[in-house]
């Protein structure tokens, strides 16, 4: 690099060798700034994209807290129908039990067992 200095404003200026390797470097950080803004520019849509899933995923998972809950309802609500159902049946078969030894004759002793036998036997 020749580097003339000017005696009068002692500022270095450059000679016509120098241009072309001046111009040479300019380029070259050009494509530096360049590359540089375009990896920026993907770096920002990278995190745009993860934004978007990010707030996806979270209203995905409002959703399925939301479903899971109403299952949990549904499931409790059936097995108190189911209990209700039962403590009927069980209401049910208490009566009818009733009604059966009521229906049957007691003999002389009052054993129930002997009876209930004894209509057994007489149905054969």
């Amino acid at each position: 690099m020749n580097i003339d200095l000017d005696s009068e404003t002692s500022q270095p200026e450059l000679t016509a060798n120098d241009t072309s390797q001046s111009t040479n470097c300019l380029p070259h950080q050009f494509q530096l700034d360049h590359h540089t803004s375009q990896v920026v520019e993907i770096v920002v849509e990278v995190v745009e994209v993860v934004q978007v899933v990010a707030e996806v995923a979270q209203r995905v998972a409002e959703v399925v807290i939301e479903v899971v809950q109403r299952v949990a309802e549904i499931i409790i609500e059936v097995v108190e129908l189911l209990l209700k159902l039962l403590l009927l049946k069980l209401f049910q078969l208490e009566l009818f039990d009733h009604w059966l030894f009521d229906a049957i004759p007691i003999d002389e002793d009052g054993d129930v067992a002997t009876s209930l036998l004894a209509e057994h036997n007489a149905n054969y």
